[in-house]
């Protein structure tokens, strides 16, 4: 009698065993799943995956997976370690305006740790030996709002006017005007030089011919000269003042000729 007892002792732990190994089993895709949808809503724990896949491609030299893995992962998430690493990933495959602003976007944010920072900068010496250099300037009013675009890359605002990395080569410099209208330039930029784009300079109109014969220039006409004779009474005059009036410790100030900015 109580070896049946025994038995069924037996029989019924590994009955409650098998039980709670089946309701683990189940809960267990139940957790899986769980987890997975927290993740689909959460963007930063996206991204991290993205991130971590990004590394791994990295890792097997699979560049374009890894530029592509982590330019996902910024979508969802800003943040310079992300910045840094995709920088990595295009100076390998050859983008080298977008990684130079990527690598000057890391070293000058106040974000990124200072040892992020410093590899920061020495990535963007890396790129500076294999780029020459394009400032794209814009200016003008009929400008405002407008984006700038090298080639099919458009350039980060805070990197207009500014000296920037680009690949040597040929590149198409296009202006984006708030008003679906373009401008283009076509550049060539070489290894270790500089070189400048500008748009938005004025166009210099031809002065309008003179009703009395004359060339139309300022200088032909009788009033100006009239009002030259003034103006440089008015300035001698001025100057024999400033030397009466001047002390002992007067001092010359340092000027420097005027320059007109297009």
């Amino acid at each position: 009698m109580r070896i049946v007892l025994r038995s069924t002792s037996l029989l019924g732990a590994i009955l409650l065993g098998s039980l709670v190994v089946s309701t683990a089993s189940a809960q267990e895709p139940e957790a899986a799943e769980d987890a997975a949808d927290a993740e689909a809503v959460d963007p930063r724990a996206q991204a991290r995956t993205l991130f971590a896949e990004g590394v791994a491609a990295m890792g097997e030299a699979d560049w374009p997976r890894a530029a592509s893995k982590f330019e996902d992962a910024l979508l969802l998430h800003s943040a310079p370690s992300i910045e840094y690493n995709l920088a990595s990933a295009y100076l390998e495959l050859g983008r080298i305006g977008e990684a130079g602003d990527l690598a000057a976007s890391v070293a000058g944010n106040p974000l990124a740790d200072e040892e992020l920072q410093g590899h920061a900068r020495d990535l963007d010496a890396q790129i500076a030996e294999r780029a020459g250099t394009l400032t794209i300037e814009v200016s003008g009013d009929q400008n405002a709002g407008a984006r700038v675009s090298v080639d099919d890359y458009t350039v980060p605002q805070e990197r207009v006017g500014v000296v920037r990395y680009e690949s040597p080569g040929d590149h198409q410099v296009v202006l984006h005007r708030g008003d679906g209208s373009t401008e283009e330039r076509s550049v060539l930029v070489i290894q270790g030089a500089p070189e400048r784009v500008t748009f938005g300079l004025p166009v210099l109109q031809g002065a309008p011919e003179s009703d009395d014969g004359g060339d139309g220039s300022v200088l032909s006409s009788p009033l100006f000269w009239v009002l030259a004779g003034a103006g440089v009474a008015v300035i001698l005059v001025a100057i024999i003042a400033a030397a009466a009036t001047a002390g002992p410790d007067s001092v010359g100030g340092d000027y420097e000729p005027a320059v007109l900015r297009f």
